[in-house]
């Protein structure tokens, strides 16, 4: 039989034995749980405090992607025969040139038409393409550059959309599409790549079971199929006759690339200056953002006095030596961008008593109106190479 003993004490004695052994119990248990939910806190309270800092840097990081690469040299055209913009800020400077554009990169056109739909039948066999210029009597000079490519129709794929996808698929840098000409006449319109030397040579063999193919050869100069025929880009540059296969052109002024849009009638500059005040906006945003993650940090990692609490992260190591790297932003050496190393100092940045950076704009000026190309080492990356043999890349550029 079950007997209650500690009810059993109770009998007689006028005292409470259970409420005293649970009490005991309570006196025991008490302050290891305190003790365990004051270190479950305290780890909370970290872990929200390092939530902070990363959401810090995700914002700044944001903030910044808008100046990235900014160097404060703004591009321009005086007119519409040519457009400008920056292709590689690391080595863009200020640039003046006058250019007068001839003739505008045409890429080959033909078209072979009169097909009730797309999908027509055209026969099957294959088409030779090669590539290389077209002499104004009509020879043919193939270019030793280009690899001529064969595309074979086969049997079941020898319809107007079946060859247009055999000719894109070859990846020969000529593009096949179907034009609707009317509401019952289709065309295939063939476009090779810009440039009087990437024009097309069509050879056919055609199958005699399934013949049709025929109908696309183009052997000879033919402007009843040819609608627009290759052509370089001519024009001058400083009074300087130049000529490129494409209009976009990243070879004449270093991290400028070059569009020609249209032939022109007189000469048009194309232009890069140093703005002082673009250059000025992005370095302020740079100061906030640093201002602004640093005042997280400290407020994280303080020791309370005067009765106030330490931060969440007072004493942590891993804050500690991201507020000591951004306290030596200001004094690290830049490298390896002029013979002399720059600092944000020289750009009149500088550390106020309470840690935060301000922008002495005067100072900014200053500097940057004397050497603009020195602001580039802020907002971009750089190598060098002391050979001629050797061109540096940054990868992923």
């Amino acid at each position: 039989m079950a007997v209650d003993y500690l009810n059993a004490l109770n009998v007689g004695s006028g005292l409470q034995t259970n409420d005293i052994i649970d009490a005991l119990v309570e006196a025991e248990r008490a302050p290891k749980a305190n003790e365990i939910t004051t270190a479950k806190d305290k780890r909370t309270v970290e872990i929200s405090g390092l939530g902070q800092i990363k959401s810090g840097f995700e914002k700044m990081d944001t903030s910044l992607a808008p100046i990235e690469k900014v160097t404060g040299l703004a591009v321009a055209s005086s007119g519409t025969g040519m457009a400008v913009e920056i292709s590689d800020a690391r080595v863009a400077k200020n640039f003046s040139h006058a250019m007068n554009i001839n003739t505008v990169a045409a890429a080959q056109t033909l078209v072979f038409g009169n097909y009730s739909s797309e999908t027509a039948s055209v026969g099957t066999g294959s088409l030779a393409f090669s590539f290389g210029t077209w002499a104004a009597n009509g020879t043919f000079s193939a270019n030793s550059a280009r690899t001529a490519k064969t595309v074979t129709i086969a049997s079941g794929s020898g319809t107007l959309e079946g060859l247009r996808d055999a000719i894109n698929t070859a990846n020969m840098q000529v593009t096949a599409s179907i034009l609707k000409t009317s509401s019952t006449s289709y065309s295939l319109v063939l476009q090779s790549r810009e440039g009087a030397a990437h024009a097309m040579q069509i050879a056919v063999s055609e199958d005699a079971s399934a013949a049709g193919l025929n109908s696309f050869a183009y052997t000879s100069v033919n402007n009843s199929t040819q609608t627009i025929a290759a052509a370089d880009a001519s024009f001058t540059m400083d009074g300087v006759t130049i000529t490129r296969d494409s209009n976009e052109i990243t070879d004449l002024v270093e991290g400028v690339k070059l569009t020609i849009k249209s032939t022109t009638s007189a000469a048009e500059t194309v232009s890069g200056t140093y703005n002082t005040a673009t250059a000025k906006a992005a370095m302020q945003i740079l100061v906030d953002q640093i201002n602004g993650i640093s005042t997280t940090l400290r407020d994280l990692s303080k020791r309370g006095t005067g009765g106030v609490d330490d931060g969440p992260l007072a004493g942590d190591p891993y804050v500690m030596i991201l507020r000591r790297q951004l306290r030596n932003y200001t004094t690290t050496a830049i490298t390896g961008f002029q013979d002399s190393s720059i600092y944000l100092t020289d750009f009149g940045v500088k550390t106020e008593r309470d840690g935060t950076l301000k922008l002495d704009t005067a100072k900014f000026e200053k500097t940057f109106t004397a050497n603009p190309d020195a602001f580039a080492a802020l907002t971009t990356s750089r190598i060098t190479s002391g050979s001629s043999l050797v061109i540096p890349t940054v990868a992923g550029t």
